[in-house]
């Protein structure tokens, strides 16, 4: 299994987490603010690609630690609600 899939399904788990953290001790508006999504899906394509011109992404690894690494993501994101 490649980490491509497993990687992304983590960074979006952990900064969901955060940005939750985050916005829940500083809300820029009231109503939602399209700089909060924008800044949110920003930070997960810099972090992707990152992941992609570094190489990780292709690293082959084992089916269970792809699969810990999908649901520790997954555990942060539920976490931090």
């Amino acid at each position: 299994m490649k980490l491509r899939i497993p990687v992304f399904i983590f960074v979006v788990g952990v900064l969901s987490g955060i940005v939750q953290l985050i916005n829940n001790q500083y809300t820029i508006s009231k109503n939602g603010s399209y700089i909060e999504s924008l800044l949110f899906f920003l930070i997960i394509g810099v972090t992707v690609f990152i992941c992609e011109r570094a190489g990780i992404n292709d690293r082959k690894v084992n089916l269970v630690f792809g699969i810990s690494f999908i649901a520790a993501g997954l555990i942060i994101d539920l976490i931090t609600k």
